[in-house]
């Protein structure tokens, strides 16, 4: 999986709804992850938290902030990485994780394993 594998993986999450944006098995070299977030508009102002939870330390982790994300919307889900992260995060190898998003606005969300 790695860098290559998390450039597809963006969901569309709408406003004020919690929204799972990955789960599965992480298999990484470096334990670290940045959420990348995108909008529809030329620079949009997103407050999110995030919700992480794994089977290894840490088994949960809440963030939260808030990102000018850029313009990601186009015809079908983005492809790549925007190189402008929300939050870096350091989960290590596990066998089961799930991230949670909770935005203030529609956007387009994705865990990128660095």
């Amino acid at each position: 999986m790695a860098a290559v594998g998390t450039a597809f993986n963006w969901v569309l999450v709408s406003g004020g709804v919690w929204t799972r944006i990955w789960q599965g098995p992480l298999v990484t070299i470096f334990p670290f992850q940045a959420l990348e977030l995108g909008g529809s508009a030329a620079s949009t102002t997103i407050r999110w938290t995030l919700d992480g939870y794994s089977a290894v330390v840490p088994f949960y982790q809440r963030l939260g902030g808030t990102t000018i994300a850029p313009k990601v919307d186009g015809p079908g889900n983005p492809i790549g990485h925007t190189g402008l992260y929300a939050t870096v995060l350091s989960y290590h190898v596990s066998p089961w994780v799930e991230f949670w998003l909770l935005p203030n606005v529609r956007c387009f969300a994705h865990i990128a394993v660095m």
